[in-house]
């Protein structure tokens, strides 16, 4: 990419290269994992980046109408190697750090559930830092594609 000979230029593509914490002084997204949401013919299904989180720690529970995920970060400390490396990531936190962009605390997101979700059909599965939830449709709001009528 061509730098900038001048420093309006130079000013755009620094304030660009910055995040909303070093432009706002506060990180509004701390606590907020980045999540992807699409749907296909049968389900729904949710997508959370949420790396260095163990899975046991992460609790997901349906209240009245919302999805509703969220972790909490272990404050035991166990002799298992999941826990020595969730360790090793608090111990990289307390370094200083020239750029900081995820974060390994504790997180709580609500999701209003559509009125197609089927509430008994959710499973959720997590690896490589992505935990996966996926919400079935029920029945009747699956699209099974074109009827055809004949005419008589």
């Amino acid at each position: 990419m061509k730098p900038y000979n001048n420093l309006l230029g130079q000013a755009i593509d620094q304030f660009m290269n910055q995040s909303l914490s070093e432009v706002f002084g506060v990180d509004i997204t701390q606590g907020q994992p980045a999540v992807n949401i699409h749907e296909q013919k049968d389900k729904h299904i949710l997508e959370l980046a949420i790396p260095g989180m163990a899975k046991e720690h992460i609790d997901i529970n349906i209240d009245n109408d919302r999805l509703i995920i969220s972790a909490v970060k272990a404050s035991t400390s166990e002799e298992t190697e999941e826990q020595e490396q969730t360790m090793e990531f608090v111990e990289q936190e307390k370094r200083d750090f020239a750029r900081r962009e995820f974060d390994y605390s504790s997180f709580k997101r609500s999701f209003h559930l559509p009125d197609s979700a089927d509430k008994n059909n959710i499973s959720a599965s997590y690896e490589a830092g992505i935990l996966r939830v996926e919400l079935g449709k029920k029945e009747e709001a699956i699209d099974h594609g074109p009827i055809n009528i004949k005419v008589s």
